[in-house]
């Protein structure tokens, strides 16, 4: 009997993309790793596939016989941008080389700018505003054009604020925050947190590789129903036994951080990076108060449809999945 076509995943030492390799081992699949760690998958029970950001040839290596290819990898670091971007190419070629029955980029709802008003879909427009930004919106902009020149058969997912157990972005560094100090909310808290547990995206990762509907379309993925900031870091102090977050008026917060960090954006940062764990107010830097300010929720509308995704995890399940 012929052995399944391995299912390749990067990233896998990961958030994401550690838990999209649990679940695809536990649906039986065979599994192939790209990594430039291969050490770290030694006790794995997974296929491994060495890569390396300055040889983008070794990622198109790694997709080959490959059923499906799911791109979760980014590696962070100034000058990084372009060797990602050449990367996500190679691998694409690869895939297309080997013709792989879908290709799922892990993108991100960064790609549209900073937070706005109401609600945002797939529709609006794209505005990168960082390499990070701008290195997924060029990832996306290639696979979209091989769909169209060469039939690549690309999905692309566009997570929104990914929380849970092993997360660092928003879950780790929010409990340091809250074990720190008592962080201050602008807005009175009341701005939108468009969260997501991350077996929600992995749920949706696994059906983008499934539904034929998904092929030439990018998702956004989020939670069934978007929380207050208020909400998420108070539900996530209960949680660790940390300070209670105190909403404030957006110019009392705006206030309390020139005061402490002075008018300078680098000296501000330097500020912040060596602030001790003291009980005092945690005052967010200008892009988190601006995120946590925004009234912009996300329609997962078109995921629903043509995806089939349901999310699971409301913030109260997913948080008891967070140790306390």
């Amino acid at each position: 009997m012929t052995a399944p076509a391995p299912i390749l995943v990067t990233g896998a030492s990961g958030f994401i993309g550690g838990r999209l390799v649990a679940a695809l081992s536990a649906r039986g699949e065979r599994v192939r790793v790209a990594t430039s760690s291969p050490k770290a998958f030694a006790q794995a029970d997974v296929e491994i596939a060495p890569v390396a950001l300055n040889d983008p040839d070794s990622f198109a290596r790694a997709a080959e016989g490959c059923r499906v290819v799911f791109h979760a990898g980014y590696a962070f670091g100034r000058g990084m941008a372009e060797r990602n971007v050449a990367a996500a190419r190679a691998l694409a070629q690869g895939a297309l080389l080997n013709r792989a029955e879908r290709f799922v980029q892990f993108s991100s709802m960064v790609v549209y700018g900073p937070p706005s008003e109401g609600a945002l879909d797939e529709r609006a427009p794209t505005l990168a505003r960082d390499d990070y930004a701008r290195a997924k919106l060029a990832i996306e902009n290639m696979l979209l054009d091989l769909h169209q020149e060469n039939a690549l058969p690309a999905t692309i997912l566009q997570p929104s604020i990914v929380y849970g157990p092993g997360g660092t972005h928003w879950t780790r560094r929010p409990i340091d925050e809250v074990r720190r100090g008592p962080v201050a909310l602008p807005a009175m808290g009341l701005g939108v947190c468009n969260a997501v547990f991350v077996e929600d995206v992995v749920q949706a990762a696994l059906l983008a590789a499934d539904r034929p509907e998904g092929v030439g379309e990018m998702f956004l993925i989020s939670g069934a129903a978007p929380v207050t900031w208020l909400d998420f870091y108070a539900a996530l102090s209960r949680r660790v036994g940390g300070h209670a977050p105190v909403p404030m008026a957006s110019e009392d917060v705006e206030a309390a951080s020139l005061a402490r960090y002075g008018a300078h954006p680098l000296l501000a940062k330097l500020r912040r990076r060596f602030e001790r764990a003291d009980g005092r107010m945690v005052i967010p830097d200008a892009g988190a108060r601006a995120l946590f300010a925004s009234h912009c929720a996300i329609d997962i509308g078109k995921a629903r449809r043509l995806l089939g995704y349901a999310p699971a995890f409301d913030l109260a399940r997913g948080m008891a999945e967070i140790a306390g």
